[in-house]
């Protein structure tokens, strides 16, 4: 059955692609799209897939390939379909009641981009039709059990894939099996022959295991809400990527290339290659290194942990250099800063000038499903993690102090300006509303500095007037986010070094802690409470039927110990939903041409928004804060909350 011969279908339908990479601002398409429905007559599947860039044929990998491996033409018949077809099928998909699919939002966004070359078709926003995506249904329904489609119907059905194992052993046997990467395959330049069955199998497996889905929901065992609910927030992510970040690739790379050259010259200097084993062995290993240098024997502050087949050895991360450089020891500081640039420039500078699209906008794609308590995660770009000066000028480096941060390279567009909504200390504050420390919700109901309160009653300092105010405030709000979950001494006093700028010593900093937890004796009992309650029962309550379940790999490293920790993220994150939704559909409504802006991004507790650069742009962003402050009525009636909102500018 061709597309064109499709039946008129009442009912949602499976979708699902194969493409040619995984996001299409970086060149991905569609290769493959597969479909499938219970037929209404008999309850029999139906499902077909069709190709329509799928094999060699007119490919420029084709020529490397072969003449790499020497295999001579493998190219079968073209058996890809004309244009008329893939219009035909969009068309068809266009005017179904409702689109199901596994990790759908991947599927709408590269249908979106159409088909790859050389058959280049343009594509159609289907992001309105998504009704289900079986991958958060077995997140809500069995969110202790991996989440995925063939992991999923192997624990449900006892089916193995053997088609994608066919799959991986024909591209491994044509050369290319490791195109594109190991965890992306080049699934487009496969075979239609072994390519068509293994897209069938997902589609009909899809359509299985959404129906199995329903029915769980029709029996109580989850709410439809609740999926509802998750579909708005799909749709509201796949417009957040579809919109992107602008920012300035071309002043980003200046910066990049600037950085190598100090990156050579440090380097240069350094007495051993910058590679783990030969920085291990110059420290803490005997001889001499390939430069020449004297090897130091120093005592390892730390082991790795090893595994089945390699056993510790001496650790050399980011910490054991700190505490290096902090004793002086020979070439610690000097690598110590290279690898700070490196990672600055890795990572930022040039990583993201290289991940810019043609449209000059950054992306991320957002991880619905990503985290067990509920926040979300993201790939590809870390846009959850822009850095903050402090954190990525930690080296010292001049060159580096010089260059505009990440953030300062994220722009607002000719007529629009970028804003920044931050909720006010929201860890605190539902930490201590689930622990009930009264003296701290004291503190915040009162509308008094949580943080400096922290440091007089620590007597790090008398009060605004102590010279050292700012310091020893810095190091009351560490403790008041980092104590809340019971973060050990060591970690502290690493943490105090890395964001403060304070070394208290060991001993103080011990000192400090029990004399915090003294303070406030809830939130020590709060984490054993909820501790003790994981290990029994082997998850954590988060709200409203929502449970945070623990692996058991988790469970084998103790994770349960940061239960209270999941109690608070997972509130958390599930609210950032929720008001991410809301921004959304008030800037959709109040007519933003939510093509070129609207809501961008989610970082942690914030939202960044771009909206026209005029007096009525700005009252919306009061509006779109505005939501999550009845939201927090709503959720947290025990303590207030409020929504710091600034121009991006400010916040960079």
């Amino acid at each position: 059955m061709l597309p064109s011969q499709l039946p008129e279908i009442d009912q949602p339908v499976v979708f699902d692609t194969e493409t040619s990479g995984r996001y299409p601002d970086a060149g991905a398409r569609v290769s493959v799209v597969s479909v499938a429905w219970t037929d209404p007559d008999t309850a029999v599947p139906c499902a077909h897939a069709w190709p329509f860039s799928q094999d060699l044929h007119g490919k420029p990998e084709a020529e490397r390939i072969f003449r790499k491996k020497r295999l001579g033409d493998q190219c079968g018949p073209d058996v890809n379909l004309p244009p008329e077809e893939w219009v035909a099928l969009i068309e068809w998909l266009a005017g179904r009641p409702g689109l199901i699919g596994a990790n759908v939002l991947f599927d709408v966004l590269v249908t979106e981009a159409g088909t790859c070359p050389p058959r280049h078709q343009p594509g159609v926003d289907l992001s309105g039709l998504v009704v289900w995506d079986t991958m958060i249904g077995q997140r809500i329904l069995d969110p202790e059990h991996e989440i995925g489609l063939k992991p999923t119907i192997k624990r449900l059905r006892g089916i193995e894939d053997e088609e994608r194992d066919t799959l991986i052993k024909h591209l491994k046997s044509r050369g290319y099996g490791a195109t594109g990467g190991k965890s992306n395959p080049r699934y487009d330049l496969a075979s239609w022959d072994v390519m068509g069955p293994y897209a069938t199998w997902d589609a009909v497996q899809t359509l299985w295991l959404a129906r199995n889905q329903w029915e769980r929901f029709h029996d109580g065992e989850a709410k439809f809400a609740r999926m509802t609910h998750e579909m708005d927030v799909l749709r509201t992510l796949v417009r957040m990527e579809r919109r992107g970040v602008p920012y300035r690739a071309d002043e980003s790379l200046q910066w990049a290339q600037k950085l190598q050259v100090e990156i050579d010259r440090l380097a240069g200097d350094l007495p051993f290659e910058d590679k783990p084993n030969t920085v291990r062995q110059f420290f803490f290993g005997a001889g001499q290194t390939p430069k020449g240098a004297t090897c130091l024997e120093l005592r390892p502050v730390k082991m790795t942990k090893g595994g089945p087949t390699s056993p510790p050895v001496a650790s050399v991360d980011a910490e054991v250099m700190r505490e290096l450089a902090e004793k002086e020891i020979p070439a610690a500081q000097l690598y110590r800063e290279t690898s700070l640039l490196t990672d600055a420039n890795s990572r930022y500078y040039r990583g993201y000038a290289e991940a810019i699209g043609p449209d000059g906008r950054l992306r991320t794609r957002f991880r619905q499903t990503g985290t067990r308590p509920g926040r979300l995660s993201c790939e590809r770009t870390n846009l959850q993690a822009i850095p903050h000066d402090h954190r990525i000028l930690a080296s010292g480096n001049t060159v580096l102090a010089s260059a505009p941060s990440p953030r300062a390279l994220i722009h607002g567009i000719p007529g629009y300006r970028l804003w920044h909504m931050d909720l006010a200390q929201a860890e605190l504050r539902v930490a201590s509303l689930y622990a009930g420390c009264e003296r701290m919700l004291g503190l915040i109901r009162q509308g008094r500095d949580p943080h400096g309160e922290t440091a007089i009653e620590l007597n790090l300092a008398t009060g605004p007037d102590h010279p050292e105010w700012y310091k020893m405030r810095g190091v009351g709000k560490r403790g008041n986010f980092s104590l809340i979950f019971g973060i050990g001494p060591d970690k502290f006093r690493q943490d105090l070094k890395t964001q403060v700028g304070v070394d208290l010593g060991q001993s103080r900093t011990r000192k400090l802690v029990q004399d915090w937890n003294d303070l406030y004796p809830e939130f020590k009992r709060a984490i054993g409470t909820h501790m003790r309650h994981a290990e029994r029962h082997g998850w954590t309550p988060i709200r409203d039927g929502i449970r945070r379940y623990y692996s058991a790999a988790e469970r084998a490293y103790h994770e349960e110990h940061k239960a209270f920790n999941s109690k608070v993220q997972g509130n958390l994150g599930y609210f950032g939903r929720a008001w991410m939704v809301g921004v959304d559909r008030l800037l959709m409504d109040a007519g933003v041409d939510t093509d070129l802006a609207g809501l961008l991004l989610n970082i942690h507790d914030a939202l960044v928004v771009m909206v026209p650069d005029t007096p009525e742009g700005e009252a919306l962003v009061q509006q779109c804060a505005q939501i999550a402050r009845d939201l927090w009525i709503q959720w947290f009636p025990g303590v207030p909350g409020d929504v710091d909102v600034s121009p991006w500018s400010k916040a960079a």
